[in-house]
This record gives structure tokens, C-alpha cells and sequence, in this order.
């Protein structure tokens, strides 16, 4: 009796040290996104015993252009692509899309949450789950910032989290707006003209042609007499001419000085329009637009009031976002992708703020040469 009571004892032993010690693994660098992620949960009335239920997190190197995987073992494993993790750090948006990933795992692992690919009704993605399958062809860029982020976070506890209002917004007040400049091409006095191994350009009945000659996409910009912080309203009319329906070009103001950071609006012969920063890695976002003229001329603009930006297509105000990114500049213009022919029938600046920089180069601007990445976000 006593040996089999011994035995039973070390047995139960056993399995209580199982119990009490699982296996809790989280890679420094990656405990800080979990701490945000718990802190984020307790706010919404959810509490985790890691120590006690056990969590791997850790690095790895992923295939198929996935972010990162969830592993539903005991206990849940989480594995990042450590590159892709590690390239992310030389953009401005690193901290986000990281946040995003960890949290997009975590939603897995410890929320039970699957993919859910749905649209808000201003065509963003309805949750940060969005993943696997690919719909639409889109990419799974996705607008975590600014005013939005705190809706994802909502969605990701809860998502039966009501429609966010920004995902309705639209310009609905009025303005009273100076020309700052009415470009109507009859010249290119303030444009590069002449053709370099860079590009070919020239003006012929009304329309500045800007042929890209190189691969890499180019700011095409001129400056103007107004801050990029100011309010302002740009309007202009493009066609897109490219081999590719995917090749984007559009609008975009900020500061093309070295380091180059310029908030852009751009449309493709895909019915496909997308905003962003150069400094971030890749667009905010990808949003399907039927109201784009492939291979014809779309008038595209661009409001500013304060931080916010109203985005139109065709006289359509199209979507609203918050600025996270506007330094200090005085170059408007726009983007032109490589190996592409952007055609311009007119470029208008307006502006109800108007504030003078102190220094304007009015001398003709030779493209800048944009050494940013235009990827889309990985899988997840």
C-alpha cells in the first residue's frame, strides 16, 4: 500500500508541475507588442495568464510571403518572419505594421479569431484579421493609423464594433480658396521639358507628357509659394499610359529635399486608387475605385484642412484620412511611376491658408528619383 501510494504521489506530482510550469517563451524584442496587446485587452475587460497558459513567440524564416503563422500547439506558437521584420525598420511606418502583425497573431492564438476579409463602407479593410485567401487581387495594406487604429483595436476584441464614422466622412463644409497656381500647359516654364536617359518630356496643344525612362518611380515637382502645412486644394487631370493596368501615378505635396517626404494620390488603369507616405513602407492602403476611366483621363485631387485630407476622383470626394506624416515643404506636383507616360491637361493649387515659405525656388526642378519601397504588406 505504501509503494503504490508513493507511486500514485510522484505521478500526481508530476502532472501538477506540468501544470504549474508550461512552456513561456517571448522573444525580447517582441514583448514589448505582447505587453501593448495585454494592456489593450485588459482596457476591453479580457485577461490572459501567459505564465500559467503558456505562449511561444518567437522568430523564424516563413515562405509564401507570410508575415506570420499561428501554430495552434500547447501551448499556441507564434512565429514571425524575421526578415521582412527586420526590413521594416528603415520606415517610418515600422511600428505599426509590426503592432499589426503581432496583433493579427495574437487574434489567432489567444482570441480565437479567424480571417475576415469584408470592407468598411469607404472600402477599407473591416478588420486587421484580414488575411489568407486573397480577395479582390488587393493587397493587405491596411490603414492602421492615426484616428483608425483605436477602431481596429475595438474590432479586434470585438467585432460586432459598430461602422467607425470616418469610414462615411466625406468634405461636406466650404471654403474660400486663393490661386496659388493655374497651370494650364500652354508652356513648361516651371517643368522639365528635353529628353536625358532619364526621361522625355514636353508641352504640344494644351498637355505636359512626362515619359519615364528609368524603372524606378519619380517625384515630378515644382514649388510654390505655399507650405505643405498649410490648407490647400489641388486638382489636376492625368492619363496614365503603360504597358501594365497595375503602374500607378498621381498627385503628391511635401518636401522632395533630401530626406524626401511626400504624401501622395494615386490611381491605376486597374480601377484601383491608393495613399501614402514616401517614407513608409509601401501604401496606407489599396481601395478599389469603379468610378476610375481606365486609360483615359481622370481628374484626381487632393483637400487639406488642418490634419485632415479629402481624397476626390471625378468630382467624387472618395475617401478621408488623418495626416500622421507632413514635414515641412513647398513642393507640389506629382508621382510618376518607371517605364510609364504620364499625360497632364492642367495642374490647379488653391489655397485658404495661405502661408509664404520663407525661401521659394522658382527654377525648373529636375525629377527626383524616388528611393522608396511601393510592396505590399506580407500575408498574415
Amino acid at each position: 500500500m505504501y509503494k503504490h501510494f508513493l507511486f500514485v504521489l510522484i505521478v500526481a506530482l508530476g502532472f501538477t508541475s506540468c501544470h504549474d510550469d508550461p512552456t513561456y517563451r517571448v522573444d525580447s524584442t517582441l514583448n514589448d507588442y505582447l505587453q501593448r496587446f495585454l494592456y489593450q485587452a485588459e482596457l476591453r475587460g479580457k485577461t490572459f495568464n501567459l505564465k500559467e497558459q503558456g505562449l511561444i513567440i518567437e522568430y523564424g524564416n516563413l515562405e509564401d510571403n507570410v508575415a506570420g503563422r499561428t501554430y495552434y500547439e500547447n501551448p499556441i506558437r507564434i512565429v514571425i518572419d524575421k526578415p521582412y521584420w527586420d526590413n521594416l525598420a528603415k520606415y517610418s511606418s515600422a511600428d505599426e505594421m509590426r503592432e499589426d502583425i503581432i496583433f493579427h497573431e495574437l487574434g489567432h492564438g489567444l482570441l480565437n479569431r479567424e480571417h475576415i476579409n469584408d470592407y468598411l463602407p469607404n472600402g477599407d479593410w473591416k478588420s486587421i484579421m484580414c488575411g489568407g485567401t486573397v480577395k479582390d487581387n488587393r493587397s493587405w495594406n491596411i490603414n492602421y493609423r492615426s484616428i483608425r487604429r483605436q477602431y481596429y483595436l475595438d474590432e479586434l476584441f470585438n467585432p460586432q464594433t459598430p461602422t467607425p464614422t470616418w469610414a462615411t466622412t466625406t468634405f461636406t463644409g466650404s471654403t474660400t480658396e486663393t490661386a496659388v497656381d493655374l497651370d494650364e500647359f500652354n508652356t513648361a516654364l516651371f517643368w522639365p521639358t528635353g529628353i536625358n536617359t532619364n526621361y522625355n518630356a514636353s508641352v504640344a496643344n494644351g498637355i505636359y507628357s512626362f515619359q519615364n525612362l528609368g524603372t524606378a518611380g519619380t517625384f515630378l515637382v515644382r514649388s510654390l509659394p505655399l507650405q505643405s502645412t498649410a490648407d490647400f486644394y489641388i486638382e489636376t487631370s492625368i492619363k496614365i499610359v503603360a504597358t501594365s493596368a497595375d503602374t500607378q501615378c498621381g498627385i503628391m505635396f511635401g518636401n522632395g529635399n533630401t530626406p524626401i517626404s511626400g504624401n501622395y494620390f494615386n490611381i491605376n488603369n486597374n480601377k484601383r486608387m491608393f495613399m501614402g507616405n514616401s517614407e513608409c513602407f509601401g501604401w496606407y492602403t489599396e481601395l478599389l475605385e469603379s468610378g476610375i476611366n481606365p486609360n483615359d483621363y481622370n481628374t484626381i485631387a487632393i483637400r487639406k484642412v488642418g490634419s485632415n485630407v479629402y481624397y476626390y476622383i471625378n468630382g467624387q470626394c472618395v475617401y478621408y484620412d488623418q495626416l500622421t506624416i507632413n514635414k515641412l515643404g513647398t513642393d507640389f506636383g506629382f508621382e510618376v511611376a518607371g517605364s510609364c507616360t504620364l499625360l497632364i491637361d492642367y495642374f490647379h493649387v488653391y489655397s485658404s491658408t495661405l502661408r509664404a515659405a520663407v525661401i521659394v525656388d522658382t527654377s525648373v526642378k529636375q525629377p527626383i528619383q524616388m528611393n522608396t519601397n511601393k510592396g505590399v504588406w506580407l500575408n498574415k
